[in-house]
């Protein structure tokens, strides 16, 4: 029992910052009925500019935001009659709904997976019997619905919700002799709800009493069993070495090999002049076979779902399988690859993967500045030395590398090179490019909004150069 008092999540200075949110907001009730203070106005400013790295409608073709309305209408007995651990009432109960549609929706969109009663999900089932999994939920609820609607993302709802799972896990910390399933899924939440609000410092404070709770329970493979809760660790785990570029934590290699050969499609993936073979230079044969098979999953995403759909576990498995072999090849804490094609294309397959594992329906980008960075260095590298043949890669890579880790700032330096590969590949029309590009990894209804939105940028950029 000594080391559950490793696991106190307020009395941390790395916490400091919400407490003192927490504690405004509490005064605020305390002071109702005396003058309101104007708006923090340079809290909301910083908010909405890191809310304005990339547009947020140019994340993605999946438009949730537009499916709220359709939310709205009354839940009659879907959620009426259902006992939650704290009394809700209709609009608790309506956020509750939205979330579970949204999220599910997000971590297994219906353009690619068997869609997944979200009534009968594992979160439904911790928000029923966990008052600390409630309240973290009501939290991620209110900044996902608020973000998709262009609020700010630490309304007083989401504090004073913030406040009670902070009061609720240390109880349950501090009353459980092993940490339940459902305290490992709010203490998750947790760091993903301080990797949105741009707060990584505290996130890694839940990390790190993550990793010693997950010791007593004997690693992460003690949820094998738990699918749910292992993809939430792992994309938490992987989040972090991206931002941070450090080693990943934990590995997870369990590529759906069998339910990809077994489907209505394995003919076509399989064939030698497929599409979904690899076009990619590289040296390397390691990051070769990861890039390939990467390309072969977003052949089968393109499919029509009324033609094949995945499993939801494996969806998930497929994308943290390739992005922890791709931290494990060449992991970010060290070097990047030394011949500049393979940095270049291994950079931007890391950032390509982010859009569909984080970026999915986010009301922001968390922007990856590390990856960001080498993408630069990297395309500056193969700028000197590009040869014809390998101005198709080229191509991929601005436009791919630019949608995933690149925003308005970068126009400048983006944009020029966009258009000398263009005109090197005398290309002049989106469509044109777009046969090049996607023949490399490229997933359509995620990738070609963002995409065609670039080209417009270039060639606006274009036009007023000249």
């Amino acid at each position: 029992m000594a080391q559950v008092s490793k696991f106190q999540f307020v009395d941390n200075d790395a916490l400091k910052s919400n407490r003192k949110l927490i504690r405004s907001h509490v005064m605020k009730g305390k002071n109702a009925s005396k003058a309101k203070p104007r708006c923090d106005q340079k809290f909301v400013n910083k908010t909405n500019e890191s809310s304005n790295r990339i547009p947020g409608d140019a994340l993605t073709s999946i438009d949730y935001a537009s499916k709220l309305p359709l939310l709205e209408r009354p839940l009659g007995d879907e959620l009426s009659f259902i006992t939650f651990p704290c009394k809700a009432d209709l609009s608790t109960r309506r956020l509750i709904h939205q979330f579970m549609v949204v999220q599910l929706q997000v971590l297994y969109p219906k353009e690619f997976c068997f869609q997944m009663d979200h009534m009968r999900s594992t979160w439904f089932e911790y928000i029923q019997r966990s008052e600390t999994f409630y309240h973290c939920s009501l939290v991620m609820a209110t900044i996902c619905i608020d973000g998709l609607l262009g609020k700010p993302l630490r309304s007083p709802q989401a504090l004073r919700h913030l406040a009670d799972t902070y009061k609720c896990i240390n109880q349950d910390l501090r009353g459980q002799g092993t940490p339940s399933d459902a305290t490992f899924a709010v203490v998750v939440s947790l760091a993903v709800h301080e990797n949105l609000t741009n707060q990584f410092g505290v996130s890694k404070v839940h990390l790190k009493a993550l990793q010693l709770m997950l010791e007593m329970r004997g690693g992460i493979k003690a949820f094998s069993s738990n699918w749910v809760i292992w993809h939430k660790i792992c994309r938490a785990d992987i989040d972090r070495a991206l931002h941070e570029g450090c080693d990943s934590m934990y590995y997870r290699d369990t590529l759906p090999k069998q339910t990809l050969r077994s489907s209505s499609v394995k003919k076509e993936l399989m064939s030698p002049d497929s599409a979904s073979k690899t076009l990619l230079p590289l040296t390397d044969p390691g990051l070769d076979c990861i890039a390939t098979d990467t390309n072969q999953f977003c052949h089968l995403l393109n499919q029509n779902p009324a033609r094949f759909s995945l499993d939801p576990a494996d969806f998930q498995n497929a994308l943290i399988t390739f992005a922890y072999r791709l931290l494990q090849y060449c992991p970010l804490a060290g070097e990047p690859p030394e011949d500049k094609l393979d940095s270049a294309i291994f950079t931007t397959l890391l950032g390509f993967l982010t859009t569909l594992l984080f970026e999915q329906g986010r009301m922001h980008v968390c922007a990856y500045d590390l990856l960001a960075s080498r993408l630069r260095h990297a395309i500056s590298e193969l700028m000197v030395s590009i040869t014809l043949k390998q101005q198709p890669v080229l191509l991929w890579v601005l436009f791919s590398g630019g949608i995933s880790l690149c925003g308005p700032e970068d126009e400048s330096w983006l944009c020029p090179y966009i258009t000398s590969c263009l005109s090197s590949l005398e290309i002049d029309t989106w469509d044109a490019a777009h046969k090049v590009i996607s023949r490399l990894p490229w997933v359509r209804v995620v990738h070609d909004k963002p995409g065609f939105k670039l080209w417009q940028t270039a060639k606006a950029h274009d036009d007023q150069s000249t």
